[in-house]
């Protein structure tokens, strides 16, 4: 399956509310690395239900037709650096059980 089939609308699922959750004057950190848009949904609603600020990073670019997904994973996921330890639990006890 091409990755050019996926556009900007992929990310409705976050409503649009998936970069700014997280202040810019705290540490954060890069607890989680992407492998797709269904883990990238899977994922935001968990730490959405256990109330972990968190940004969804896509790295889709349509002017590369989607390089950088192949070479850095489809995105990530952002936290606070005190959230980091909970949300990496929450994250890995969720892929143990699929």
């Amino acid at each position: 399956m091409s990755d050019s089939s996926i556009t900007a609308d992929a990310l409705d699922f976050l409503e649009g509310n998936y970069t700014d959750k997280l202040p810019k004057s705290e540490p954060l950190v890069r607890v989680f690395v992407l492998d797709n848009e269904i883990q990238a949904q899977v994922i935001h609603g968990l730490l959405e239900a256990d109330n972990i600020a968190h940004n969804v990073e896509c790295y889709r670019d349509l002017a590369y037709d989607g390089l950088f997904q192949a070479t850095r994973g489809w995105g990530a996921i952002i936290t606070r650096q005190q959230d980091a330890k909970r949300a990496l639990l929450l994250i890995e006890q969720a892929i143990a059980e699929f």
